[in-house]
């Protein structure tokens, strides 16, 4: 914990994506798709290196070490938990891009995933990884923990994949379970000789970490939406779109990425008023005939669950239980 050199379990995981990176490509190649490592490897950073992607992942990376600088000057991270936070950003904090993606198209999307990442869940990633198994144990264990992390992850979101992802989700959760008791034993065991005042920046540091990595998937939501609905109103404009337009919604959605998800279909009205008070005007329309929409269908469902079973209809001709 103390020194930069990988545990066990760091090592066995490197080589459980590597094992699993030649198997697809053994089998990308028996199916016919052609082309060498070294020419998927190209095409993999061609990629990467795309402006869209390089440029959030360059901002994130400098806004995570800005943070990590911060929690040092105030006494809640030491330069010897580098290797933790480097290896935490490489397999878990890249992953939170996903949250932001998701947050441009999704409701509460940065709300659950903060809910779900602090719980036990974050604490559990690091208090897991005090203590590693033998290589002999730890490298079958994350072979097969790679392939049931993604089928768990793809039968969240796909109903028929439900049965797959309960044993994944099993498997992975029994791993857990034995890392950390072994975990608690090691730290029990050694806890003489043990740095105290690095174990204890190291468990709290999910408290602050994730919070920060999340705030910046916000801001990149709030920037893609917004990035959206300005071109949209920009390539719909009779005349070059103004900064009164885009004031106009600024001021009126400001940061509620579901308010300018309701905007964005009336760009084109938006871009062509004269200014900043009928553009936010015009959004203030949309915003609340938007809420009155959804309040309409709130109470639609109450009357389905108040009146479940109920002959008859009401007021207005409507049966009860419809």
């Amino acid at each position: 914990m103390t020194d930069f050199a990988l545990t066990n379990r760091e090592l066995a995981l490197i080589t459980a994506l590597l094992f699993w990176s030649v198997v697809v490509r053994i089998l990308s190649r028996r199916a016919g798709s052609g082309g060498g490592l070294a020419d998927s490897v190209r095409r993999l950073l061609s990629a990467i290196a795309v402006k869209a992607i390089l440029v959030p992942v360059v901002v994130y990376v400098c806004w995570l070490s800005a943070s990590l600088a911060a929690a040092d000057a105030i006494g809640l991270w030491d330069a010897r938990l580098m290797k933790t936070a480097v290896l935490w950003l490489l397999f878990s904090g890249v992953g939170l891009f996903g949250t932001g993606l998701e947050a441009t198209r999704t409701d509460g999307a940065i709300a659950g995933a903060f809910k779900r990442l602090l719980g036990v869940a974050v604490i559990f990633e690091f208090v897991a990884n005090i203590a590693s198994f033998s290589l002999f144990i730890e490298i079958p264990t994350q072979i097969l923990a790679v392939p049931c992390g993604i089928v768990g992850a793809w039968g969240s979101v796909r109903h028929g994949h439900r049965r797959a992802e309960k044993l994944a989700t099993g498997y992975l959760v029994l791993l857990g379970l034995a890392a950390l008791g072994w975990g608690v034993t090691r730290l029990v065991e050694d806890w003489r000789v043990t740095d105290k005042d690095l174990l204890w920046r190291e468990l709290v540091m999910p408290l602050w970490l994730v919070p920060v990595a999340l705030v910046f998937m916000a801001l990149l939501a709030l920037y893609i939406v917004y990035e959206a609905i300005f071109s949209e109103m920009g390539s719909q404009s009779a005349a070059s779109l103004s900064w009164g337009h885009r004031l106009g919604v600024l001021t009126r959605c400001g940061v509620r990425l579901r308010a300018i998800r309701v905007v964005r279909p009336a760009a084109s009205w938006l871009a062509n008023e004269p200014g900043f008070r009928p553009a936010w005007r015009w959004a203030g329309r949309v915003l609340r005939e938007d809420r009155g929409r959804r309040a309409d269908e709130a109470a639609k469902a109450q009357r389905l669950v108040d009146n479940a079973g109920a002959v008859g209809t009401d007021s207005f001709g409507r049966q009860l239980d419809q």
